[in-house]
């Protein structure tokens, strides 16, 4: 009974941890403005930190008190979060139950794929109503978002996967 109080204890922590990482990166990254995506991608690897404990719910929870604690530490500044919230955030934990419960790769690929074009579509959306129109820009987002998202997302892909071995390296086995 102590281990697996132990067990949910340390799973507890490192969601803590995680969370706390997330929040102050996301945090710095809303008051200095600079360098969004490093943002994003610094607190995306916060979520990874979960992922040894190998506890789907927790890996979600630290994700999505991190988003609410970003929130309120950059006085909702939903601007600068909707990218994290949409995506960049969750889509760890998604690559991370595509490899734990092996689902169909392809399947997942075009699935994450076309949420990360959806995501950026809905930012194209979203900042549209705060910057003025460029006429090139909103005739051709479509392919713009189709074949640029496309190429940035295998990129973050391949970017994602490499990290999470490494992270797997340096914390070793799993629970």
């Amino acid at each position: 009974m102590n281990s697996t109080r132990t067990t949910k204890s340390r799973i507890v922590a490192f969601g803590a941890v995680s969370a706390a990482l997330g929040t102050l990166f996301l945090t710095i990254g809303a008051y200095t403005g600079l360098g969004e995506f490093f943002w994003y991608f610094i607190a995306s690897v916060c979520v990874m930190l979960t992922f040894h404990n190998r506890s789907i719910v927790a890996s979600f929870m630290s994700f999505a008190v991190c988003c609410v604690l970003s929130l309120l530490a950059s006085g909702f500044n939903i601007v600068y979060l909707l990218p994290y919230i949409v995506f960049f955030g969750a889509y760890p934990i998604a690559n991370y139950i595509e490899g734990r419960y092996k689902v169909n790769k392809v399947l997942m690929i075009i699935i994450t794929c076309v949420w990360f074009d959806a995501s950026l579509y809905v930012f194209y959306l979203f900042t549209k109503l705060f910057i003025t129109d460029i006429a090139f820009i909103n005739e051709y987002i479509i392919p713009i978002i189709a074949i640029g998202g496309t190429i940035a997302f295998f990129g973050y892909r391949i970017m994602m996967k490499r990290l999470q071995q490494k992270i797997d390296m340096r914390f070793g086995k799993r629970l």
